[in-house]
This record gives C-alpha cells, sequence and structure tokens, in this order.
C-alpha cells in the first residue's frame, strides 16, 4: 500500500489500515464518528461495510453503484393500518374496553406515523440484489466517500485522480526544484469539476492520484455545507504529479 485517502476531516491520521488483510484506501464512519463499529472500508478489490458489528463484503466488480434513499418502513405501515381501524371498529361497537381499543388506535396511528416517516438508508446495488443499511443521517462526508467508491469502483481513471491549475511558468520552476510546496492549503478538484471545461492559455492542468502515490488527500466543508471540498496540505515530489494535456 503506497498511501491512504483521508477522505474526512473526522478520520484518524492513520498511515497504515487494512480490512481483513486488504490495504484500506478510504474508510468513513456510517453515523458517529469513531463509531468502529459502523464504518464502510473501500480496498482496491472490495467494499466492507461493518453495520452494528457485524462485517459484509461487497466485490467491487459486482456492485453498480452505492446510493441514499429514503424508504418507507412498509412493516409498520402496515401493523399500524390493521390495527387502527379494527381498534375504531370495536371501540364504536362496544366489543371490547373501549381504554384498551383508545390506546390501540393511538398506538396503530403512531405506528403508520413512523412508517410514513421512513428513514435513510445507504443502498448498495449489486449484480444480485440491492442491500439497505438504515442510517439516522445522510452526511456531506458519506457523500463524499460514495461519490468516490462509485468512480473508483467504476475504474475511472479521470475520477480517481484531483485536479488543480498551476501557472506554466510556475510548474516549469517547480519540476526544476523537484518539489511540489505547499505552504497552505491548496482547493483541488474532482473530475466531474473540470470535465470538458477550458482553462487559461497560460495555466497547465495538473492531476495527482492518491492511490498511486504517498499523497494525503484531506476533505473540508465546503462553503454551502452540503458537500466537502478535497485539499491537500503538504509537499509532493513532482513525480507524483501528472499533467494533463488533453481535455478530459
Amino acid at each position: 500500500m503506497k498511501c491512504i485517502l483521508t477522505l474526512f476531516s473526522h478520520w484518524r491520521g492513520y498511515k497504515e489500515m487494512h480490512i481483513e488483510g486488504e490495504p484500506v484506501i478510504a474508510f468513513c464512519y456510517i453515523g458517529r464518528s469513531g463509531d468502529e463499529n459502523n464504518v464502510c472500508f473501500l480496498t482496491r478489490e472490495n467494499l466492507f461495510v461493518r453495520y452494528k458489528k457485524r462485517l459484509t463484503s461487497f466485490n467491487n466488480n459486482s456492485i453498480k453503484e452505492i446510493t441514499f434513499e429514503h424508504k418507507l418502513l412498509l412493516f409498520p405501515m402496515v401493523t399500524g393500518g390493521i390495527m387502527a381501524p379494527l381498534s375504531i371498529h370495536a371501540l364504536l361497537n362496544s366489543f371490547m374496553n373501549p381504554w384498551l381499543m383508545l390506546s390501540t388506535m393511538i398506538a396503530g396511528l403512531f405506528l403508520m406515523y413512523i412508517g410514513w416517516e421512513g428513514t435513510s438508508t445507504m443502498t448498495v446495488s449489486t449484480n444480485v440484489k440491492d442491500y439497505y443499511f438504515f442510517i439516522k443521517n445522510i452526511t456531506p462526508n458519506l457523500i463524499s466517500f460514495a461519490d468516490y467508491a462509485n468512480v473508483f469502483i467504476a475504474d475511472n481513471e479521470h475520477g480517481k485522480k484531483f485536479y488543480f491549475l498551476m501557472k506554466r511558468s510556475e510548474w516549469e520552476q517547480t519540476k526544476a526544484s523537484g518539489i511540489f510546496k505547499q505552504p497552505q492549503p491548496l482547493l483541488l478538484y474532482n473530475w466531474s469539476d473540470m470535465a470538458g471545461k477550458s482553462h487559461p492559455a497560460d495555466q497547465i492542468l495538473l492531476a495527482i492520484d492518491p492511490v498511486e502515490a504517498d499523497i494525503n488527500i484531506s476533505f473540508i466543508t465546503h462553503p454551502n455545507k452540503d458537500k466537502l471540498r478535497p485539499v491537500i496540505s503538504h509537499n509532493i515530489p513532482v513525480e507524483h504529479i501528472m499533467e494533463v494535456k488533453d481535455q478530459i
């Protein structure tokens, strides 16, 4: 393993991490930060989801997509839908204790409400079936992890890299020095941000691949709070930076 992709600021700064003997590329807590019983791990070969202490593995080649949904809870909806009308019928016809029937009616209505409210899910769609993991909140951290994992699993060579622009003259000086020095965090761009877009003639598009080089990518909260932005905060040998000469 050459590096670990550090995708979120909440992650611990591990330099070595393995899951089931495989080096981890990226990981993210499903819920509360630091909850080791609910974590997603991405390796070169598999996606591991530790959910409520149980570890499930998915071979990357079998995964279609990782998505997030809001699903209705059918069991409480159906149960409440049966309890509420039956208890109302019994209450109106004095079949049983009215207080018991009233309590049953309220419980049925409450179950219907819970089912209608539903819950958020992380869905791992495979070639065989969909696997649902119920989660409390769909966090920007989890969304960013899923976005990167989807690109990695799809074997999108452009999508695995992170990009930034630099003046050509400065890049030539940097190449001569052998080290890309970064005194302050540099904002990076995803493939989706740069695909099909032109840039000024005096600038060059550069790319780094954190999986293939000893590079640590961190993420900071985007100003609009709904996603994270990749940044790099340390010096990089120039041999780990690629010039993107063709339009991506």
